[in-house]
């Protein structure tokens, strides 16, 4: 995302290793292949949303993680159910 806000391939790849040398970075968490499904079913069912493919994907972390709060600039986290039951 960085990458295709500042089109600078360079500067955006010194920044990701700095952020990950940094005390700022406790753990790394990959998103799973029941991750991925479970965001595009949320994805899916709430079609009167513009939230992205991304931007679900990071609520059903949060939900798995058990992380209540998320700092973001982005808008669309405020839009989101408490929690966003499984869509089966």
């Amino acid at each position: 995302m960085v990458l295709s806000r500042v089109k600078n391939h360079q500067w955006t790849a010194e920044k990701i290793d700095k952020l990950l040398a940094s005390a700022l970075i406790s753990q790394i968490k990959f998103v799973s292949e029941k991750d991925f499904w479970e965001a595009k079913r949320v994805f899916d069912y709430y079609e009167d949303k513009e939230w992205s493919l991304t931007d679900c994907t990071c609520k059903v972390l949060m939900g798995r993680l058990g992380i209540p709060v998320a700092f973001s600039f982005d808008h669309h986290f405020r839009q989101f159910p408490v929690d966003v039951e499984p869509v089966l």
